[in-house]
């Protein structure tokens, strides 16, 4: 309330004889309010200095796609596994259990730990391809699952209950590898005794809450939904607009990036937003393995003069992107890769101009003009496009 109408509707507030607010008490109040904003306005936002440092801690410990890789490689080879163990060991039976309790016998503690593989791994599965929030799968119906679509070779599952299940519903788009495997599992989940509606369950017949608790437990690595939709963000930053703002949709951000795109989505929606996700995955993944061949696909030889379209078509005709069709080349692989091969070349190519300095400059004549001269002379220009600066330091420091 403005300190004007509060003046005029406290019937307590001081009064002039003509009955008016004392002015010196509002002089005061204003003084003071002044002092307080002083002091203390956008304190709460400025006092976030300690979410700024966790955010900026938590970008540089995002770990790589290729260790995730690995860890999800392993959760893709056991999880058919643990299934078949558990197809194997229940058969036709109408009632199953899966819960081990004290004094459980070995097979029933096999059992139980079998159900956590299956569980675990494919709802972290389902969370890794998706990128939604932890909430989604938890919250997952056994109905939602029953009334799944098909579209377009994918199959499609509506979350209604999540986080931003106001504005919209949580669309699951899956592979037919991995949507084979949950049909599998569907039918082991449908004879455990349990009054939980959610899909994935523990053991215990509990609704599945804490997935990466579970999943730290069987692999010893820390993974988390935030840490999946981290990476999928930083990595969309080196793609076009496009693509960017199809990982917004599909991450289902609020009102600056994605509100203003949304429209109520279908199973056709869905499956266009998962490809940006799936661009952005593989695209990390071909620019690791980009990374490892390296030195094959660009042999260092001091005169060869890779410009940006040179390099993309090296890259294109690899067999690294032939394995990884839907990656992107993006602008910042192309620097990356030119920056690394002028490093490498760096000290061959200061020798060679040098060597082509000798005759006509000396400790007392030498400048960053000659070397940049001699360079155009000798068509090398190309040699000073990574650090000119650098290179001119390093050539003069040769003549002393």
């Amino acid at each position: 309330m403005a300190i004007s109408s509060y003046s005029m509707e406290d019937n307590t507030f001081p009064k002039t004889f003509e009955l008016l607010p004392c002015p010196k008490t509002l002089n005061n109040m204003k003084l003071l309010k002044t002092k307080l904003n002083l002091l203390y306005k956008n304190k709460l936002k400025k006092q976030p200095q300690e979410l700024f440092m966790r955010k900026t801690q938590e970008a540089v410990t995002l770990p790589e796609y290729s260790e995730v890789n690995s860890v999800m490689e392993l959760v893709n080879t056991q999880v058919p596994e643990a299934l078949s163990n558990l197809e194997e060991q229940f058969g036709t039976s109408t009632n199953i259990t899966v819960a081990s309790e004290v004094g459980s016998s070995a097979m029933q503690r096999m059992v139980s730990k079998w159900w956590r593989v299956a569980t675990c791994g494919l709802a972290v599965q389902v969370l890794w391809v998706s990128k939604h929030r932890s909430g989604v799968v938890s919250n997952m119906l056994g109905t939602e699952w029953a009334t799944r679509k098909k579209e377009d070779g994918k199959t499609v599952v509506t979350v209604s209950t999540h986080k931003t299940g106001d504005r919209e519903p949580a669309l699951i788009v899956l592979s037919d590898e991995l949507a084979i495997q949950i049909e599998r599992y569907y039918p082991l989940r449908q004879r455990v005794r349990t009054t939980a509606k959610e899909f994935f369950i523990t053991n215990k017949g509990q609704r599945l809450v804490k997935i990466y608790d579970e999943l730290n437990k069987l692999y010893h690595t820390k993974l988390s939904a935030n840490i999946f939709r981290r990476m999928v963000e930083s990595q969309s930053r080196g793609h076009d607009r496009v693509t960017c703002t199809g990982v917004a949709k599909a991450l289902q951000h609020s009102e600056d990036t994605a509100l203003r795109h949304y429209h109520v989505p279908d199973a056709k929606e869905a499956i266009r937003r998962q490809r940006h996700i799936d661009v952005v995955d593989e695209t990390a993944v071909f620019e690791d393995v980009v990374s490892k061949e390296f030195d094959n696909l660009f042999p260092y030889a001091p005169y060869a003069n890779w410009t940006d379209a040179g390099i993309r078509e090296r890259i294109m005709d690899s067999d690294a992107y032939a394995a990884h069709p839907t990656a992107t080349i993006t602008d910042a692989l192309v620097q990356r890769v030119k920056a690394r091969y002028n490093d490498a070349v760096f000290g061959e190519r200061a020798e060679i101009l040098v060597g082509h300095m000798r005759a006509n400059y000396n400790k007392n004549n030498v400048t960053k003009h000659a070397v940049i001269d001699t360079a155009k002379e000798r068509k090398l220009h190309y040699f000073l496009n990574g650090d000119q600066e650098k290179m001119c330091r390093h050539i003069i420091a040769k003549f002393n």
